[in-house]
């Protein structure tokens, strides 16, 4: 991913900087286009005026005296002061292209306006920049184009009025209609692959919030959704295919969304590196970040200048460097996930750090560094959500570890009391829901489990109990296994006209209607399933007869083996050892239906009243 991102960044610098395009030739102060259908970069033989007190008209600029400019870029820096650029021209393939385009390159113009003045002083204008919506650009593209019309080689000046609340560096260039329109399009086309991929990340890391609920992937969609609108309008997609209409909004969204990923960011890593709980000592940075982030969007509604723009320049690489810091110590002291977060914030550093060299004017010449931004903030979306999975995942883990400890220590405590295969099936119920995140059907789960399990412990030292009271159990233990089969399979007990004096031992059916749970039912395709449990009593013996519509042993025997989980069922081989030790009395008969399997059990018959018999 990364070094695909590598590959997009070289194919921007080549949509901007063609390979054809060379440096101006001049003569004496005069731009000379001497190649149709080329790029021709406008490096030195300029000259600007500067604004002081009130604006200028085109008349008062041709009387006022010019500074030249040797640079191959213009620099003004952070300043909110209109300059007047002037550049001669002269065209000699009049013959072959009378029309050429001027681009201007820059950060954030919000003023762009071009004047072209011929030799017989006839003047043809284009007012442009963002306080105009999108739609009146003299040409269709991101950048500022101005056609001009040379029909001959005569020498002609082009004035460009220019400013800005942004870092006021500029580029310009000579090129035909064709090639504009060809960069214009290939610069879109990259910058959508970008902001999809952008995009697709966004809607997946939400989805996933809707999902898992995990507060950590809120903030990073939020994190990513500022991030993405930020880049929006840095590049112009935003003003371009967002609020082409809205000028004033445009002119002050970069700023505003500059503040709002500084407290999406500084949110993100606070939960992220768990600031509160591993470092505390420097929560109070980050709610600072947080607060200063929602300070500067508010200035940038309020008033926004470029001396505000030039306060963010200056604060976003000390708040990077914060973040990296923190996440190394954090990393030290034994947290894994944090190492993923270094990684990101030292890739996004170094771009962002190389950017704002240049934003602020100190490394103005790197005009490669604007199309690093993309690259960067890739490979660190990309890094942030390998971390966040990861830490997702360590925090299941642990909590898993946690659930099983306490679930071992519980089994442990009632392991003497009650079958432990009972235990353990009720506690991967339990898992199942607080695993899936569903907390009303948690709690009504639990519940009902905390009236099993009083059960359980009430009968678990009694040899005997009333077939009431295991009637209710039984029933309890299948609404609970039903209600974790999503109500796949619906069961029937007929238990008419038993005596009321009529005991039974305690636990004795429930590991059969489990079997017949998990071994048919549950592997069951054909249709609904159906348990159906039957008590009945003749002279001798209590009957009770479990019979399912399910797969059936030779089935569930293909399906266990082929899924290498085929084991002896722990409950029914106790069960078996209990109804042995019942006497002669005692039988157990399995069979295999059409369809499931049937399952028939002979009990001595034991009656009494309220006394019951406890074991020795």
């Amino acid at each position: 991913m990364t070094f695909r991102w590598f590959l997009i960044g070289l194919l921007l610098l080549t949509a901007c900087h063609s390979p054809t395009a060379r440096r101006a030739v001049s003569d004496s102060t005069t731009v000379i286009l001497n190649r149709a259908d080329e790029q021709v970069v406008v490096g030195g033989w300029l000259a600007f005026l500067a604004e002081t007190d009130k604006p200028l008209t085109l008349e008062q600029v041709l009387k006022r005296p010019f500074t030249p400019i040797l640079a191959d870029e213009v620099n003004f820096g952070h300043t909110d002061r209109v300059h007047w650029i002037r550049i001669q021209v002269q065209n000699r393939v009049a013959g072959q292209q009378p029309d050429w385009l001027l681009r201007v390159i820059s950060l954030s113009s919000t003023v762009c306006d071009a004047y072209l003045v011929d030799h017989a002083g006839r003047v043809q204008a284009w007012p442009a920049g963002i306080r105009f919506p999108f739609r009146q650009r003299p040409f269709d593209a991101l950048t500022f184009d101005f056609p001009l019309n040379l029909p001959d080689t005569q020498a002609r000046t082009v004035y460009l009025r220019l400013a800005g609340v942004n870092s006021q560096q500029y580029i310009f260039d000579f090129l035909s209609p064709r090639l504009a329109l060809v960069f214009a399009r290939n610069f879109e086309n990259l910058m959508s692959l970008y902001f999809g991929a952008l995009l697709a990340m966004l809607a997946y890391n939400g989805f996933l919030f809707l999902s898992m609920r995990d507060r950590g992937y809120l903030l990073y969609t939020l994190y990513l959704a500022a991030m993405t609108c930020l880049h929006l309008c840095m590049y112009g997609l935003g003003f371009r295919f967002l609020w082409p209409d809205s000028p004033e909004w445009a002119m002050r969204a970069q700023n505003v969304f500059s503040g709002l990923t500084t407290v999406t960011a500084s949110a993100f890593a606070f939960y992220f590196l768990g600031i509160r709980q591993r470092l505390p000592s420097i929560q109070w940075l980050f709610y600072g970040y947080m607060v200063m982030g929602l300070g500067i969007s508010g200035l940038a509604l309020w008033h926004n200048s470029a001396k505000l723009t030039f306060f963010i320049t200056l604060t976003v690489m000390p708040v990077i460097l914060t973040f990296w810091i923190t996440a190394i110590i954090v990393w030290r002291r034994g947290y894994a996930p944090a190492l993923l977060y270094v990684l990101g914030w030292f890739v996004l550093f170094i771009t962002i750090g190389l950017f704002s060299l240049k934003n602020a004017g100190i490394w103005a010449g790197a005009n490669f560094v604007n199309f690093l931004m993309p690259i960067g903030t890739a490979t660190e979306m990309l890094l942030f959500s390998f971390g966040l999975g990861y830490r997702i995942n360590l925090s299941r883990h642990e909590q898993a570890q946690l659930q099983q400890q306490r679930a071992e220590a519980e089994t442990r405590a009632l392991r003497s009391q009650m079958n432990p295969h009972f235990v353990f099936n009720c506690m991967n119920t339990i898992n199942y829901y607080i695993l899936s995140q569903q907390p009303d059907q948690a709690s009504a789960f639990l519940q009902d489990f905390s009236k099993l399990i009083r059960k359980v412990l009430e009968h678990s030292r009694l040899a005997y109990i009333p077939i009431a009271d295991e009637l209710t159990t039984l029933r309890l233990y299948l609404d609970l296994e039903q209600e974790r089969a999503n109500h796949q399979f619906a069961y029937q007990i007929h238990a008419d006209q038993l005596p009321a004096t009529l005991l039974i031992p305690p636990l004795l059916i429930q590991p059969f209607v489990e079997n017949a749970i998990l071994h048919g039912l549950r592997h069951k395709t054909d249709g609904p399933g159906l348990l159906i449990i039957r008590f009945w009593t003749d002279s001798q013996k209590i009957w009770v007869s479990v019979d399912d519509n399910g797969v059936g042993r030779a089935a569930s025997a293909v399906i266990n083996a082929w899924r290498h989980s085929a084991k002896q069922s722990l409950g029914v081989t106790v069960t078996a050892e209990r109804l042995a030790a019942l006497g002669p009395g005692a039988s157990v008969t399995i069979t295999d239906g059409s369809p499931g399997v049937q399952v028939r059990l002979g009990l001595p018959i034991v009656t009494g009243v309220s006394t019951q018999k406890r074991k020795s």
